[in-house]
């Protein structure tokens, strides 16, 4: 596909237009019906404009066209994802990971795609074998998190965002998950104190500290909301929900990852 064309869509996407990239893309398949990067690309756009069925319909023409393409294969899994189809997605990265066992983004998907089917050992063995593969990559540490905490394994999930929060300091969506782990954890106040400040030092503002109720009957922690909650710590996943209405893509997405393939 050429270069500019590209160009043109994505730079139409950032700007907001989705229709007006749709049309470039969708202009330039006419006269190049074969050109397997622009059907990927519309795929792709038409899944941002929350038109994941329509999306599919173009997937399933590219794999026609080239079976054997990896990331073809993944986003039209993560397509099938987010038309709520999750056994079908599952089906698609446990296909290509029958014969590519090294691909890390089949893995990184299959860590939520299990989620969405209940089946959350297989979650945890995939989000596992991501991390393994790239330790320090933060979509793979925030799943496996995501799945141990849905399994109760708190421990081992703070573990796990700590050691992504280390290796990714900058990655607000990691530290903002340990923070709601952590309240609702038993480990110590100053850790979870601590926890807070080092979230705000990243972002250059003081964190609302967290805070223990008297009752010792009840180990539950929560943050201080003060001012908006849409300021406070725990709220960076959900910040811009906060201040605008969810996309679909959003709404799929909650705080699990499932990146892209280009």
């Amino acid at each position: 596909m050429a270069e500019t064309i590209r160009d043109r869509a994505k730079r139409e996407a950032a700007a907001g237009r989705l229709d007006a990239a749709l049309s470039v893309v969708s202009l330039h398949i006419k006269l190049r019906t074969k050109d397997l990067d622009a059907i990927n690309l519309l795929g792709t756009l038409l899944q941002d404009a929350g038109r994941s069925a329509e999306s599919i319909v173009h997937y399933e023409r590219l794999l026609a066209l080239a079976p054997d393409r990896a990331a073809f294969r993944h986003n039209y899994a993560n397509a099938l994802l987010d038309a709520k189809r999750p056994r079908d997605a599952v089906a698609q990265w446990e296909q290509r990971l029958a014969t590519q066992p090294d691909y890390l983004l089949g893995w990184i998907a299959l860590s939520v795609a299990y989620l969405e089917i209940d089946d959350t050992a297989r979650a945890i063995d995939a989000g596992r074998r991501a991390t393994a593969m790239a330790p320090d990559l933060a979509p793979a540490a925030g799943n496996l998190a995501f799945a141990l905490g849905r399994a109760g394994e708190l421990d081992e999930a703070i573990t796990v965002l700590q050691r992504g929060v280390e290796a990714n300091p900058s990655e607000h969506r990691l530290r903002s998950s340990l923070l709601m782990l952590l309240n609702y954890s038993t480990r110590p106040n100053d850790e979870i104190h601590l926890a807070h400040a080092r979230y705000g030092e990243s972002l250059g503002r003081p964190s609302e500290p967290a805070r223990t109720p008297r009752d010792a009957t009840r180990p539950l922690r929560v943050g201080v909301l003060s001012g908006g909650l849409a300021d406070h710590s725990v709220a960076v996943p959900v910040r811009d929900r906060l201040r605008r209405p969810p996309s679909r893509r959003e709404r799929c997405s909650h705080q699990r990852q499932h990146p892209r393939a280009t």
